[in-house]
This record gives C-alpha cells, structure tokens and sequence, in this order.
C-alpha cells in the first residue's frame, strides 16, 4: 500500500510510443456501478472533440498548430470556454470563462499565469470578470520530474503522486503538455498512487502489447475501474 508520494521508484522511460496509438474510448466505473463513458475524436494527432453519455462535450481548437481554445458545454450549451497563451512558442497561461447560464450574474473569470523555475511550476489564478482579473484567488505549486506531475501544493493542501514506466493514455495526442499543465495532472507515464492530503489511493493497470494501460483497478480513498480503448 503506498504510503507516501514522496518516495519515487527508480525512473525508466516508457518503450517508445507509436505515434499511431491514440485513445478513443475511456468507461470509467464507479464503486455503486455509475460509468461515465468519453469519447475522443482526432485530426492527426489532435485532439478535436471529447464526448460523454451524459451530454456534456467539449471541443478543442488550434492556431499555427498551438492549442488555443477548449470550450464545454452541456445541454443547456456554453457552460466554460478557455483561451490559452504563449510567449515564443511557449505556454504561459490561460484564461477561463465560466459562464452561469440560469444565472448569468453570477459569471466570472479565471486568469492562470505560470511561472517555471527548473522543476517546479508556480501557477497565480486570479479571478474578476471578462475585463479585468486582478483578485489573486490562490497559488498553486507544481513539482514535476521526468515528465511527470509529482505534487501539486496549495496553502494547507497537497497532491502527491507515484508514476508507473509505462505509456499515458493520451502520450501521442498533441498538446498533451498544455491539457497536463492547465489540468494540473498527468505526465508521459501512469499513476499509480494518488495521496491527497493523507487520504491514499493505489492504482493497479493492466496494459497492452504497447505498454498502454488496458484496464485500471484503484482501491483505498477512491474506489473505481478504468477500461481504456485505444
């Protein structure tokens, strides 16, 4: 049973991924047997759609080959839309748009600015309206290593992870870096432990000829299966 994040296994890259595997389905399975069921649809390697059976969908756009937009919906429509930056190629931040549609008063925005410092990633979210956000909500720390989001920390909270060796899911889609960092999860490997603030959860996989995962079990705080489709 893993006991804490800070402890890593020796690193090993994954077997070099084919650029053809990308994953199309994802049915995860809670505990009490609701499943929620993604799918993905690709140009290339670019992820342009994500599709759930409960309505909900989202759609990614692209600019000189740079992810600049995602925007979520349900079935009442518009419900979040992102717009991510780049300084010379690079990605600096984002902003989000969340939009209350039976509320619209209560709309407002998020501003993420990232800031790398060899490992580590410091993440300034600032809240306001589409005009202007200036209110500086929280700060986020990520440490990454070997591709891999190890922990990501707030002021009395923190999300700790353990890595597999193999192949992520989503290693061939292009822009995965971008989804990872704004996300604030992932890496070009599987997690295998999850401690978020001391509540433990371990992640068994199966995986494919290819070293992509085929199915995961994960006990302990959060109790599920994954079966991936690629």
């Amino acid at each position: 049973m893993l006991a804490s994040c800070q402890d890593d296994l020796p690193y090993r890259e994954p077997n070099p991924a084919d650029t053809e595997i990308l994953l199309k389905k994802m049915v995860i399975t809670q505990a009490d047997g609701t499943q929620q069921i993604r799918q993905y649809v690709y140009d290339a390697e670019k992820l342009q759609s994500v599709m759930y059976n409960d309505g909900r969908s989202e759609t990614y756009s692209y600019t000189n080959n740079l992810l600049t937009e995602v925007r979520y919906y349900t079935n009442s429509g518009l419900v979040k839309k992102e717009t991510y930056f780049y300084g010379d190629g690079t990605f600096v931040g984002y902003s989000a748009n969340n939009y209350n549609l039976q509320n619209p008063a209560s709309n407002f925005t998020q501003r993420f600015e990232y800031v790398t410092n060899g490992n580590t990633v410091t993440v300034n979210e600032f809240r306001g309206d589409e005009t202007s956000q200036n209110d500086l909500f929280q700060v986020k720390t990520l440490n990454i290593l070997n591709g891999n989001i190890k922990e990501v920390a707030t002021t009395g909270s923190s999300t700790q992870y353990l890595f597999d060796y193999k192949n992520a899911p989503f290693e061939n889609m292009d822009s995965y870096s971008i989804v990872m960092l704004a996300r604030f999860e992932g890496g070009i490997n599987n997690p295998i432990g999850r401690n978020i603030n001391g509540a433990i959860t371990n992640i068994a996989y199966t995986y494919t000829e290819d070293e992509f995962p085929a199915t995961a079990i994960a006990t302990g705080a959060q109790n599920y299966t994954v079966t991936y489709t690629y």
